[in-house]
């Protein structure tokens, strides 16, 4: 009963609705809403972020994540995700028990809309790992899968997000799943391996 407490005065504190459960033992999942309208512009390339409750096209709505021992997935939907202006960059950060920082990106640019993605270390180096992507436009969805052991399997992970829509060169439209600020400023709740 105290876990059960735990989970439920976090989940509250948070807004993070736990949808894990003892019966599910292969893996935790949480879901994390989002305020829709909490998009920030930047044409400064992000010295500074003002207000642009109009634009859609950057507009995280909520994030599903799940970790099991195989992988950790990471779905992020959107209010309306589009082939249009020069593209969209996808910016998860990852953090584990064992003090592992990875970086996972998944970029969408006008000569490839299907994207490409990749892991970074803390560093900014690349790391030696396939990661998974997609991003499907008719579902306002993009679907980014880690392998576990491509973060040395940990107990458990923690991810904050950023994401953004390049209108041109000077413009560009940014959310994140964890607040409705311009940068997120707090990691999820922990996901333990299932």
């Amino acid at each position: 009963m105290t876990r059960f407490r735990r989970a439920a005065t976090i989940a509250a504190a948070t807004s993070v609705v736990l949808l894990g459960s003892a019966a599910a033992a292969s893996a935790q999942t949480l879901s994390l809403r989002d305020a829709h309208h909490d998009v920030w512009k930047t044409t400064d390339a992000g010295q500074t972020f003002t207000a642009a409750p109009q634009a859609n096209r950057a507009d995280v709505t909520k994030v599903r994540a799940r970790y099991t021992r195989k992988n950790l997935v990471i779905t992020q939907h959107f209010t309306k995700l589009d082939k249009v202006g020069s593209g969209d960059v996808y910016t998860i950060a990852l953090r584990t028990n064992a003090h592992l920082r990875r970086l996972v990106f998944v970029q969408a640019v006008n000569v490839n809309w299907a994207g490409h993605a990749w892991m970074d270390n803390a560093r900014k180096k690349p790391v030696a790992c396939t990661v998974g992507e997609h991003i499907s436009y008719a579902r306002n969805t993009v679907r980014v899968s880690v392998p576990a052991t491509c973060l040395k399997s940990p107990r458990w992970v923690q991810f904050t997000a950023f994401d953004l829509h390049i209108v041109s060169s000077t413009l560009f439209y940014g959310d994140n799943p964890m607040n409705t600020q311009a940068e997120p400023k707090a990691w999820s709740p922990r996901l333990h391996k299932g």
